[in-house]
């Protein structure tokens, strides 16, 4: 496992935390690149990190009820940022899903329609849901004050499945992409979008938006393909 570049960490979906030897060693080891503290671990923001899923129940475009899931992260003011396409469209209710993980019982909560309470960016694919009555427990984020640099380490949450949640680590790649987002050399998955991006003070400094991926041919015939993720920087943005 290449724990610079890909990091996949399986967590139970309820009750307490639980990792195999191997994934325990691995996540020492993001600890150990990002803030070298003892007292440091990244259960210090894993209570902040949430699913998602915006179901609709009387969609014509569907014989029956269908749902999109995401992830997000919980910031100051009972508020959550995701991705914006993840709430995208005509729904009838968000359930949000808290815990599962570092230690905490899952927890959901239902989060209903409410226009006013929901914030999109016209430009850049950015969300907010206000208004979010998080556990005590869950602690909300710390948002940078600065954008990184190209080559700084970076690391990525999403809880793709409804319960589960994975980490990869990576390095920032591109800054000045013409769409303004954030490239990274880490690879994602459906559901990761919305997911919180955090520098090495586990501070957020972005939010999961997509996957770029190219392919290259050599002259021999042989095939590469590669990755590319890019988040949108919340960093220079008024909340």
């Amino acid at each position: 496992m290449n724990t610079l570049k890909t990091l996949v960490l399986a967590f139970a979906t309820t009750g307490a935390l639980g990792l195999a030897p191997a994934m325990a060693e691995s996540r020492g080891v993001a600890t150990e690149l990002f803030r070298p503290d003892a007292h440091f671990n990244t259960e210090d923001v894993e209570t902040a990190v949430v699913w998602i899923e915006v179901r609709t129940y009387n969609d014509p475009r569907h014989t029956s009820w269908h749902s999109v899931t995401g992830t997000g992260v919980l910031i100051d003011g009972k508020r959550i940022l995701t991705a914006k396409h993840v709430l995208d469209g005509y729904f009838d209710e968000i359930y949000i899903g808290f815990g599962g993980n570092a230690g905490h019982a899952g927890q959901m909560i239902l989060w209903n329609d409410r226009p006013k309470e929901i914030k999109k960016w016209d430009t850049i694919d950015l969300a907010m849901l206000s208004q979010v009555e998080a556990p005590k427990w869950a602690k909300p984020v710390k948002i940078a004050k600065s954008a990184p640099a190209v080559s700084e380490l970076a690391m990525s949450y999403g809880r793709p499945d409804l319960g589960g949640m994975r980490i990869r680590i990576g390095k920032l790649t591109d800054l000045q992409s013409p769409s303004g987002a954030m490239h990274f050399d880490f690879n994602s998955s459906k559901g990761d979008s919305g997911g919180p991006t955090f520098n090495g003070q586990m501070e957020l400094i972005g939010i999961h938006s997509g996957t770029l991926e190219t392919t290259t041919w050599s002259s021999y015939g042989g095939k590469s393909f590669k990755q590319t993720s890019y988040s949108v920087p919340v960093t220079n943005i008024r909340l």
